[in-house]
């Protein structure tokens, strides 16, 4: 075969390589848009319906083992009593008797609440 000969082959099964893969491709593009057509024929999603409740969820785990703490102590008899973790300068220290040269009333070791 001369030079010539391969070079025209080669250009003529280049050119056939692509018009297949285009075709490959304008059908693959084509069954695509069929499958989806028939999957949103078929499928109904309606906007206005509330958010599914069935998901699960879990609680972080410092949130589940306080839980467990608690009911562990609610279990030997306790009361839970949650209040503020930030109190008054009278609940802190005067109705303790701290004076007020006490090192815990440093600006530094204190809240200020207004």
């Amino acid at each position: 075969m001369s030079v010539e000969e391969k070079q025209t082959i080669g250009k003529l099964s280049n050119d056939i390589k692509v018009a297949i893969l285009e075709a490959f491709e304008m059908r693959l593009k084509e069954i695509k848009k069929v499958e989806v057509e028939a999957k949103l024929a078929n499928e109904f999603f309606d906007v206005t319906a509330p958010a599914s409740t069935d998901t699960k969820t879990h609680l972080h785990p410092i949130t589940a083992v306080l839980r467990q703490v608690e009911d562990t102590f609610k279990r030997m008899g306790f009361d839970i009593f949650e209040s503020n973790e930030v109190t008054t300068e009278f609940f802190n220290f005067d109705s303790l008797n701290i004076p007020a040269t006490h090192p815990a009333r440093d600006m530094q070791d204190t809240f200020w609440l207004e």
